[in-house]
């Protein structure tokens, strides 16, 4: 029978999150959320929308994704492992697997966690099985990763709201390449850059017209895919720094657009600057937003951003707020979403729904920048979140703070609605992330992101970093212009396409 006909089998599943190698937090098994069987399916729509659904058959293996936090407790790593690879061993033969990753993975004690990974992947699996990679720029493609895949996608977009397009392009992709019986290459170009998301937004300059590059070269002939990656700014790793990675079926367009992509990151380095419209220090952003004439005023507490493995703890902010005499004399109402203290979290619940507390509240974690704060409130909610997150809300005069037992995110809609909370109550809103995501932004008439001391710098140099590459810059300006170099480095086109053998039965 024709390809057009044939029932491809895909595997699809994997292993993410983003961890900070800097942040005292480590990751459990409490900060992952598991999918199996059906339930992993039902995450993606493309699997149902796609013109190719009927030509499909998608294997559903086994995902767990962390979000982001410090480095995984090594047990629960290899727990997570295990159980992915006992089901990549069940699946039955595969023409084909599609990994939903990060790139930015890390466990406490090792590095390089998603190197082995995929090696192992590709080991079971055997050269024949296309293995194509869903990730995130904030991940790192070093050689020996990238020498394991067939694909490599990546979002476009910071905020990624491209996400889902990234996965999809990736099922694409790999049903072209099957129905087409053409293997690509995957060409590769090293960048000794090594910049954080809050400089590399896609939403200005320089960013947009970067990131936009890599859309003209997927359009040009022989091109699969194009992508560029930034690394990931906030863990210690030889592997951190960023890349330009083409995939197709021409060298010459694969080199030629993997190098045109390398090239403009490297020459804008130098441009790229914080996204927010204003920012400072932790004493400026407060006296910025009380002076604001607009409501509500966001304020990214970017040193301990949670959402890229901050310890959701750092108190500078708060303190600044507390000690600010214009924020004493203004009548505006301040909250901070929020603050990781468990400790004080049962000092809220033993006192009750309408009881004083005097709380050293948070530094538990990091106290780098600034201890414990003292402070005296009324605890004005308690409420147990869908996640099995417990938090207190509690009222300090014009000053109100979330307190929870687990790092809490306030990014979408619907979690402030969880935490009982309207952002739009408020004139200033503190959040412990970076650049603000879609619903914040919506949301923020206003917005200043406050350059923190913490796990998630933005102010790299103050990190103390040891094992990546150099010269690298931002720790190198002065640095030579590299000698651009587009390697193949995964050609597997004298290998046929064939379904793997597995390791198990088919699953029913």
């Amino acid at each position: 029978m024709g390809s057009t006909e044939r029932q491809w089998r895909i595997g699809i599943g994997g292993l993410g999150s983003e961890n900070c190698t800097f942040s005292p937090h480590r990751m459990t098994i409490d900060d992952f959320v598991v999918l199996r069987r059906n339930a992993l399916l039902e995450r993606y729509d493309f699997i149902r929308n796609r013109d190719y659904a009927d030509r499909v058959e998608w294997i559903p293996l086994f995902h767990a994704f962390g979000r982001a936090g410090g480095p995984i407790e090594p047990a629960v790593y290899d727990t997570l492992e295990a159980e992915f690879f006992t089901a990549l061993d069940s699946a039955g033969p595969l023409d084909a697997l599609l990994l939903d990753i990060h790139g930015a993975m890390g466990v406490l004690g090792r590095t390089g966690c998603e190197d082995m990974f995929v090696q192992e992947v590709r080991s079971r699996l055997g050269d024949e099985i296309l293995i194509g990679a869903a990730m995130d720029p904030h991940g790192n493609v070093p050689t020996d990763f990238v020498r394991q895949l067939d694909l490599l996608t990546v979002h476009r977009q910071s905020p990624h709201e491209d996400h889902w397009l990234t996965r999809s392009r990736t099922a694409r992709d790999l049903v072209e390449c099957l129905e087409s019986g053409r293997r690509p290459v995957v060409v590769w170009v090293d960048v000794p850059v090594l910049l954080c998301g809050e400089l590399t937004s896609t939403v200005v300059e320089p960013g947009k017209r970067v990131f936009g590059l890599t859309y003209d070269v997927e359009t040009r002939c022989g091109v699969l895919d194009a992508g560029l990656w930034i690394g990931f700014a906030w863990a210690d790793e030889p592997r951190c720094r960023a890349a330009a990675v083409v995939t197709g079926f021409e060298e010459d367009a694969l080199q030629e657009g993997a190098l045109e992509l390398a090239r403009a990151y490297w020459d804008a380095r130098a441009e790229f600057t914080v996204v927010a419209p204003a920012s400072g220090s932790a004493v400026g952003a407060i006296e910025h937003a009380i002076a604001s004439t607009e409501s509500p005023v966001f304020i990214s507490d970017s040193g301990d951003n949670i959402t890229a493995g901050g310890s959701g703890d750092t108190t500078e902010l708060l303190a600044a707020a507390l000690k600010s005499e214009s924020r004493r004399t203004s009548p505006k109402k301040l909250f901070f979403a929020g603050m990781y203290d468990e400790e004080s979290l049962k000092q809220c619940v033993q006192a009750g729904v309408g009881g004083r507390v005097s709380l050293e509240l948070g530094a538990r974690l990091d106290s780098r920048a600034q201890g414990p704060v003292s402070v005296d409130a009324v605890v004005v909610d308690l409420r147990e979140l869908p996640n099995g997150t417990s938090a207190a809300i509690i009222d300090a005069g014009n000053v109100r703070v979330a307190v929870a037992d687990r790092r809490q995110w306030f990014i979408t809609d619907d979690q402030w609605q969880e935490a009982g909370q309207r952002p739009e109550d408020y004139d200033v809103v503190i959040v412990k992330n970076g650049y603000l995501f879609p619903d914040q932004q919506r949301i923020a008439n206003d917005w200043y992101m406050a350059i923190t001391r913490g796990s998630t710098d933005v102010e790299m140099t103050r990190l103390d970093y040891k094992n990546v590459q150099r010269p690298l810059f931002p720790f190198d300006r002065d640095m030579q212009t590299p000698d651009f170099t587009a390697v193949i480095l995964a050609d597997r086109r004298n290998v046929p396409l064939g379904r793997s053998a597995g390791r198990g039965a088919a699953v029913a």
